[in-house]
């Protein structure tokens, strides 16, 4: 069941006034769900991922919400003054901010998987290792954790807290360390913020995140984003788009991003939010909760593709061959990144860049991610009426070797 189609959906579309609710309805259906599965299975893969490219030992970070004294975030390690040499534990991977207010966000599902890889490789990582750990096994890459990255502000503060301490910024600069920032999704304006940070991070993650004006035509976006602010329920402290104005549409099984519209989380007099402070888990047992599927029909219709979607094939075509055709479809307007294939057809990122590399191997996609003749030429024979056979059914092999076809 989609969040639309739950109780608890169709009562918040309700809340609203009689013509504005199919707005309602369209921005609640674009809400995209993750399952507590989901997450860990793709979060678990990224690491893995990325620390086989490392050869060496990977101390792995929890994002957090770190403190700031006067400006300055504070420091993850301590350090002695002379010389400036960290020393000690780290800040630890749970930890309230308020000492009066005890809360554990989506560190604690993040701290979970993180756990779980150390225990299953313990030699390979290590959880918020202290200073002489790190010194003593020779860590080479340190991997910072999060589920979303929209502002990227709260990352950042982590990354500037790891890069105050005196002996890390040494390790950066000898070219000792290897840094990335792990997510399951990211806004592009988030991903370009930590780039250019001094530790010189590598960004990863799964999907681009899902924000009103990412998925959205511009003139529905300036619609929905009207809709937002009119029933903002703190319309005096905010514009009603969330943290940062990201306006980003996702909910995960342990809580909604707190730079996710207003209207979503956020209770005053009589309106009642879909997930009141942010909690999901109430309504978790209604919606999907394994890994994603994607719809081809449904993403094709979406990208306008109408002769495809409704070719008769269509239901008689591999699965792999309809990501393939997915991707290939989605080719037809730029832009033609990665992301924005992704964006397009809900695929992640991995899966874009396999089939992007299946279509470059057959001659169907060229280097420049644009469709060859011979691809344009797939796409027609699959959009027929009446065609013989079904196209693209060809052997996806799991690891693809380029080869040329011609040599000079």
């Amino acid at each position: 069941m989609n969040l639309h189609e739950t109780e608890a959906g169709l009562a918040w579309v309700n809340l609203f006034k009689v013509q504005d609710r199919p707005a309602a309805l369209q921005l609640l259906q674009a809400v995209r769900w993750i399952s507590a599965a989901e997450l860990t299975d793709a979060l678990t893969k990224s690491i893995v991922r990325e620390a086989e490219k490392i050869p060496g030992p990977i101390a792995l970070f929890v994002e957090q919400d770190l403190k700031e004294h006067r400006g300055k975030v504070e420091r993850f390690y301590k350090q002695t003054q002379k010389p400036k040499r960290a020393h000690g534990v780290a800040l630890p991977p749970v930890r309230s901010k308020q000492l009066f207010n005890h809360e554990v966000g989506s560190e604690g599902v993040i701290g979970n998987i993180a756990t779980a890889l150390k225990r299953r490789s313990p030699k390979k990582y290590l959880l918020h290792p202290t200073a002489e750990k790190i010194r003593k096994s020779k860590v080479r890459g340190f991997f910072i954790l999060a589920d979303t990255i929209g502002s990227g502000k709260q990352v950042s503060d982590m990354l500037q807290s790891l890069w105050s301490v005196a002996s890390v910024k040494s390790w950066v600069s000898a070219g000792l360390l290897t840094n990335r920032v792990i997510a399951f999704a990211s806004t592009e304006s988030g991903q370009k913020l930590l780039e250019k940070h001094p530790m010189r991070p590598g960004v990863v993650y799964d999907i681009p995140c899902p924000t009103i004006a990412s998925v959205f035509e511009p003139i529905d976006a300036e619609h929905l984003t009207d809709l937002c602010k009119r029933y903002n329920p703190n319309k005096s402290k905010s514009e009603g788009l969330g943290f940062g104005g990201e306006g980003v549409l996702m909910a995960y099984a342990h809580g909604m991003p707190n730079n996710a519209p207003d209207v979503f989380f956020k209770a005053k007099g009589k309106w009642k939010p879909l997930f009141k402070s942010r909690v999901t888990n109430g309504i978790a047992i209604e919606v999907e909760t394994g890994l994603h599927q994607v719809d081809a029909r449904q993403q094709l219709e979406k990208m306008k593709a109408n002769k495809l979607a409704a070719s008769k094939w269509l239901r008689r075509t591999s699965e792999d061959s309809l990501m393939m055709l997915l991707v290939m479809a989605s080719l037809s307007r730029p832009p033609r990144t990665e992301s924005a294939i992704s964006a397009r057809t809900e695929l992640t990122i991995p899966q874009v860049r396999r089939w992007l590399q299946s279509g470059k191997h057959y001659g169907w996609i060229c280097s420049a991610n644009r469709l060859t003749d011979a691809g344009m030429q797939q796409l027609r024979h699959f959009g027929a009426s009446r065609p013989k056979k079904p196209a693209l059914q060809l052997p996806w092999p799991e690891d693809i070797v380029y080869y040329p076809t011609s040599l000079r």
